[in-house]
């Protein structure tokens, strides 16, 4: 174990520096036997890897699950010595990758939010690697997405540090948490979700992300033109609620991907990992058994009988 200290849901945090920023991690199995399924989960704006801790339960039974925190969130490093743009975070993930995994294993991956594009260009130039794909509610197409208020005010030159800082703290962050889930959120949960954003340094990395979107627009227009390279199981699962990546960027990812399986999930939103959980889970075990590999069913009644619920709603 690597600095290792108990998280939430006893998961472990373990941590290694790529890129030479310190990056803090869920593994739940890294003395894993090589032909252990492994699953990496990227997470999007402002969570962490916490959103997956319920898809991390359900899915470690039998498999190796990976879930780091990006540079600038979580436990990662808030300071790194490069600008938190989509080019950077894609050669921090090649590192992370190689360091983590090695150079050669094969992997899934669930990707959400900024965590499409970091993950989708490392997989277009690494695609012989990937075992699979598994996309929630993430967007490479600007013109079906349409950022939260507080996302475009933080990108505002000069004032959005600010506008950041003031907002992203105290009963202020609370609340839009609150807001943005489908499903009741314990207070204890969004208290997980806040608790990084305490630290001044990280609502600045956050500002910092957000200052970086106009810069982006070239890095996923290019991306788009190379999504036709991909040829992997891909399945792409999308609350239909979302506020921000529209549905339009299912169906245009699912035109671009060859052969991707698209899916709506009604009355979710954006935080498809909170609000459904055991939906996402059950949809990696899916491409696990198309990639030939298989996970257990679920372990427990309580699992089975939400997602019983989950799939009914």
């Amino acid at each position: 174990m690597q600095n290792g200290h108990p998280v939430h849901h006893e998961q472990t945090l373990h941590s290694v520096i790529a890129r030479g920023c310190h990056t803090a991690y869920i593994d739940t199995n890294p003395d894993a036997p090589s032909n252990t399924p492994i699953v990496i989960c990227l997470h999007g704006l402002a969570t962490s890897n916490f959103m997956y801790r319920n898809v991390i339960d359900d899915l470690a039974f039998n498999a190796r699950i990976i879930a780091p925190d990006l540079p600038g969130f979580g436990h990662s490093q808030k300071h790194c010595s490069w600008n938190l743009n989509l080019d950077s975070y894609t050669l921090w993930l090649e590192e992370f990758i190689d360091q983590v995994i090695g150079l050669d294993q094969r992997f899934h991956l669930i990707l959400h939010d900024i965590g499409g594009p970091i993950g989708l260009s490392w997989s277009v130039q690494h695609k012989n690697r990937i075992k699979s794909l598994l996309l929630l509610n993430t967007s490479i197409y600007v013109e079906h997405f349409r950022p939260p208020l507080i996302a475009i005010a933080g990108a505002l030159p000069q004032v959005g540090n600010k506008i950041i800082d003031w907002t992203m703290q105290g009963e202020r962050l609370k609340r839009i948490w609150q807001h943005e889930f489908s499903s009741p959120v314990c207070s204890e949960d969004i208290g997980h979700y806040c608790a990084p954003y305490e630290d001044p340094n990280a609502r600045e990395a956050l500002t910092n992300v957000l200052h970086q979107f106009p810069s982006a627009v070239s890095h996923l227009h290019h991306l788009r033109s190379e999504l036709k390279r991909l040829q992997t199981p891909c399945s792409i699962l999308f609350g239909s609620s979302d506020s921000y990546c529209k549905p339009a960027n299912a169906t245009v990812l699912a035109q671009a991907i060859d052969g991707a399986h698209l899916r709506f999930i009604q009355g979710v939103g954006h935080f498809v990992a909170e609000d459904a959980p055991y939906v996402v889970s059950e949809e990696m075990r899916e491409l696990l058994k198309k990639s030939g590999e298989h996970i257990s069913p679920l372990a427990s009644v309580t699992h089975l009988n939400a997602h019983r619920k989950q799939l009914a709603s």
